[in-house]
């Protein structure tokens, strides 16, 4: 009969020894993929740094533009200027000369008519900036969003692994200290009935 309880706990021993030896490896490869999402997690950091970044620079690239387009204003404004001080100024001859058509007069309104040409030409131009501005800045500005919410996402999910795991992680640490536990107490228990 003690030989029989003696090879009942012998096998206990054993089975409880494999299960601490399939614990241990569970620990290590879990303690490997803690290793490999850290690392993913960092990358996802660096890469919603870069993408920031680009945002700001596009920022900057958006007010650069502005600036040019404020600048296109002032320019068609000085243009608007010219061109009524001409108007006014040719007004002015018509009521000097009245019907005789000088050459002076035709000069001024030649330039008038180019000024208007170009303050058209410029006005154009102002308008199709504008709208390839505004295109550029609404498409960066849903793009970077949407790249900055996709990374977040990404960093949210890994996170929430990288935590679901470290709490199993920690619950396979406990178990296999426990296992170790009543294994030294099995032994401890056989070396008393002098085996």
């Amino acid at each position: 009969m003690l030989r029989s309880r003696i090879e009942e706990q012998s096998n206990l021993i054993c089975m409880l020894k494999q299960r601490a030896d399939e614990t241990l490896l569970r620990c290590q490869t879990l303690e490997q993929v803690n290793t490999e999402l850290e690392s993913l997690r960092v990358n996802m950091q660096k890469e919603l740094q870069n993408e920031q970044e680009k945002s700001e620079q596009q920022e900057q690239r958006f007010m650069d533009l502005a600036a040019n387009h404020k600048e296109l204003i002032n320019f068609k404004d000085e243009y608007k200027q010219k061109n009524a001080k001409l108007m006014k100024e040719n007004q002015r001859l018509r009521e000097e000369n009245e019907k005789l058509f000088s050459k002076e007069l035709q000069e001024k309104e030649e330039t008038i008519y180019k000024l208007s040409q170009e303050l058209s030409d410029l006005n154009e131009k102002h308008r199709q900036s504008e709208k390839e501005c505004q295109f550029e800045r609404e498409a960066a500005a849903v793009n970077a969003e949407l790249r900055v919410k996709q990374l977040q996402h990404a960093l949210h999910k890994a996170e929430q692994t990288y935590t679901d795991l470290k709490k199993g992680f920690e619950a396979y640490k406990k178990y296999s200290s426990d296992l170790l536990a009543q294994e030294k107490e099995l032994n401890a228990k056989l070396r008393h009935l002098g085996i």
